[in-house]
């Protein structure tokens, strides 16, 4: 009855014997895959045991599967997940690990992208949140409701305040510029209000929130490892004291 309510299938129950029906219920299921899926996606949720969970996940790689377990935006339970490359997946994972805000948010918006039935406006949503909570601490420490097109406009008024590792060979901030290029891309793609123009997007796409998902926990963990921060202040030479002195 639960499979039926959740997964909104009609379970057949021409006999009264409980093991006719489920035999029946499951070679009913061998012939409809996205049905299939929908009952294993629920009752992984249910599931508590981790063996099992780990069973499950080898069945589905030995399979070839497109689909692999993985943790609800909340981590109340487990669910399906289309699976995505091993680089990517370990970059959420490390992204998503500190007990903070931001990973809360990526780990909302990578389900909401990556489950059975994605919501590619909450996921960039989540994202963008996501963002926010990682960089304003670093952009803007005094305002803690700072929206991302706040950080990105913080960051192109002053890119010397902040440095990246990866600097160029020049002496201008070109890995600063680098990353608040990125959050920009991620802040105008998103919509946010409505437009009365003809033909002006109304949502993103699945594929806009999935990138927007995974580059955000690129830019996460890159400031998790102190990849983006403050710049030192610049020490003043004896001269350049004597000088400055009154």
């Amino acid at each position: 009855m639960d499979i039926e309510v959740h997964v909104e299938i009609v379970v057949q129950r021409k006999s009264g014997d409980m093991r006719a029906i489920v035999q029946a219920f499951v070679r009913d299921l061998a012939g409809d895959e996205d049905a299939f899926l929908n009952v294993v996606d629920f009752l992984l949720s249910r599931l508590k045991d981790r063996d099992e969970i780990q069973r499950l996940t080898r069945v589905l790689d030995e399979a070839g599967s497109v689909w692999t377990p993985g943790l609800s935006g909340d981590h109340r339970y487990w669910e399906l997940q289309e699976r995505v490359e091993d680089a990517l997946q370990a970059t959420y994972t490390s992204a998503a690990s500190a007990r903070d805000n931001a990973s809360t948010h990526l780990s909302r918006a990578w389900s909401e992208a990556f489950r059975r039935d994605p919501n590619a406006s909450a996921a960039y949503d989540e994202a963008v949140k996501a963002l926010e909570a990682a960089f304003q601490p670093i952009v803007l420490p005094s305002d803690a409701t700072a929206t991302l097109g706040k950080v990105v406009s913080a960051v192109n008024d002053k890119p010397v305040k902040f440095a990246t590792a990866l600097d160029g060979k020049g002496d201008g901030p070109e890995g600063v510029l680098a990353v608040v290029s990125s959050l920009n891309l991620i802040w105008r793609t998103q919509v946010r209000h409505g437009s009365g123009t003809e033909g002006a997007p109304t949502t993103v796409t699945i594929e806009q929130a999935r990138d927007a998902v995974g580059l955000a926990a690129s830019l996460i963990q890159m400031v998790r490892q102190g990849g983006f921060r403050l710049a030192k202040p610049v020490a003043l030479s004896a001269t350049s004291r004597q000088h400055s002195a009154p």
